[in-house]
């Protein structure tokens, strides 16, 4: 039994007693109280029990008993897979032909077309009309006028004319023969008394880029 609780009962045990003397005492105060004689307490006496705990001994090494060997499982022998024949060999290809390092021939080029036929030249400009009747008037009056220039070619002095009768000017050739040769000049007019009007005509004419000598016809 354990200690604490002995001690525990025997404690409850002198309570209980102390109880049953103490409370009757309180309860019959007024009254005369008649002691009576103790009743036989039961012997109590303290018995003084030692525990002794187990000595404290370091667990001994049960001895294991040895594994049991497993026994092996069986081997499993799986067939052999059963061979497989050898492919049909296919019989050898023929070696691509070399290649030609040749370059491949170029087509023939087809013939050359033969050139064209020549072209025929245009025909040349006619010559420019005759100059009207009032032109031929102009040359025949004496006065001051403008000369633009003397040609030995009638074309190029018609083509002149041409240019500065377009601009609004009356204009006309003058042919002179000298040493078997004709020269044809151009002049700018009309004719007049006063040299500063030919003047005036000229730097009208060097406005529209003809150059020109005031002369006397």
């Amino acid at each position: 039994m354990d200690r604490r609780l002995l001690e525990r009962m025997i404690g409850g045990v002198v309570l209980l007693a102390v109880l049953a003397l103490v409370v009757p005492a309180i309860l019959g105060r007024g009254t005369q109280y008649q002691p009576e004689p103790p009743a036989a307490l039961p012997d109590l006496r303290t018995h003084t029990i030692t525990l002794e705990r187990d000595s404290e001994q370091p667990p001994v090494a049960q001895p294991m008993a040895p594994p049991v060997a497993e026994p092996a499982p069986e081997p499993v022998i799986e067939p052999l897979p059963e061979p497989v024949p050898p492919p049909a060999e296919s019989p050898p290809r023929a070696p691509p032909p070399p290649a030609d390092p040749s370059p491949p021939a170029r087509a023939a080029a087809p013939p050359a077309l033969p050139p064209p036929p020549p072209r025929a030249a245009p025909p040349a400009a006619p010559p420019p009309a005759p100059a009207a009747p009032a032109t031929a008037r102009l040359a025949e009056q004496q006065g001051w006028v403008v000369q633009l220039g003397s040609f030995s070619s009638e074309a190029n002095a018609n083509r002149l004319l041409a240019e500065v009768r377009g601009k609004g000017f009356e204009v006309w050739l003058l042919p002179l023969k000298r040493n078997g040769e004709t020269l044809y000049r151009v002049r700018v007019g009309p004719p007049g008394d006063s040299r500063d009007q030919a003047e005036s005509l000229a730097t009208r004419l060097a406005r529209e880029g003809h150059r020109g000598q005031v002369v006397r016809q």
